[in-house]
């Protein structure tokens, strides 16, 4: 499958025509948090730092806001209310 997407213009150093092969599969020897954590932020950040340059830069300001939101309910802290010493207790 192939998503073909605009590149930067960039005046003092042209970008050249890059691409984001997704087809290994997660070493199966990271069975520890922290190396599995290590593993996925080196993944992270070689996409940021491909991104970061090649996208044009309202392309990857838009795609931090779309991954943002498609995330944000990770990030949601439930929580109960408790009663304001203004209002009247409801028992």
């Amino acid at each position: 499958m192939a998503t073909i997407v605009s590149k930067a213009n960039r005046v003092s150093k042209p970008v050249m025509d890059s691409s984001l092969e997704i087809s290994a599969e997660i070493p199966s020897d990271l069975v520890e948090l922290n190396a599995l954590g290590n593993y996925f932020d080196e993944q992270a950040r070689k996409i940021d730092d491909l991104f970061a340059w090649a996208l044009p830069g309202g392309a990857y300001d838009r795609l931090l806001g779309r991954m943002l939101a498609r995330k944000a309910t990770h990030f949601v802290i439930g929580h109960k209310e408790k009663d304001s010493p203004n209002e009247p207790n409801k028992d």
